[in-house]
């Protein structure tokens, strides 16, 4: 038998309804800025907090029938893999944000304090506002950086 710190841990529902898809993560802080980020920015389509080594969502919520948190980190954690090797080169330089403009979606990846996880945020093109999203990203992370 593993030791305990290998086993998985079972997949839970949260307080949201079960079409929302939220998993539960292995910290409580991971589900509570999706929560935070969800109550100020109401009109997002998915959020994720994305563990960058692995691609392994530590909570998401998804509001799109086709695509689970658990999809759009793995996805996700390979292009910010990728940028993260290419911007490795110059000196003092970091991913701090990305931004995907797609025909009907605006696709955010904002790294979190320490660079180890990110959110990966997606709207309707036609109802978010990416200074907005910024505005009120910069809210919800202040107690983050400060906790560090």
């Amino acid at each position: 038998m593993k030791p305990k710190n290998y086993r998985r841990k079972a997949t839970r529902q949260s307080g949201l309804s079960k079409t929302n898809n939220l998993i539960a993560p292995p910290e409580d802080q991971a589900e509570q800025l999706v929560h935070q980020i969800l109550a100020v920015l109401p009109s997002l389509r998915l959020v994720a907090v994305v563990d960058v080594a692995d691609g392994r969502c530590q909570a998401g919520w998804s509001g799109l029938d086709d695509v689970t948190p658990q999809t759009a980190a793995q996805h996700s954690a390979a292009l910010v893999r990728y940028q993260q090797l290419a911007v490795h080169q110059l000196e003092e330089e970091a991913v701090e944000e990305m931004s995907f403009l797609l025909s009907t979606q605006l696709h955010l990846v904002r790294m979190l304090p320490g660079g180890q996880q990110f959110l990966y945020l997606v709207g309707e093109k036609e109802s978010i506002s990416l200074g907005l999203v910024r505005e009120q990203l910069r809210g919800q992370l202040q107690p983050l950086m400060l906790s560090n």
